[in-house]
């Protein structure tokens, strides 16, 4: 029964398994935060980019956009 005890307790494979899934979890935690944050930056440079865009008004004639299209109505 000792021999067992003093095997158990000598022996680090288990010890070894848990230290790579603490390192596993912290590294899953870093890319989440990492991953998040470029996220967020990445709709921030979206939404500059949508409002920073003049949507076409088909309903203005005066409208620059309308003069890409072969129209009766481009003033220029």
């Amino acid at each position: 029964m000792s021999g067992h005890i003093k095997r158990f307790l000598s022996e680090d494979v288990a010890a070894t398994a848990i230290e790579y899934g603490l390192i596993a979890a912290l590294v899953s935690v870093g890319a989440m935060g990492a991953m998040t944050a470029v996220g967020n930056s990445v709709v921030s440079i979206f939404d500059f980019v949508a409002v920073q865009i003049d949507p076409l008004d088909p309903s203005d004639p005066s409208d620059p956009h309308q003069c890409i299209v072969v129209d009766s109505n481009c003033n220029n």
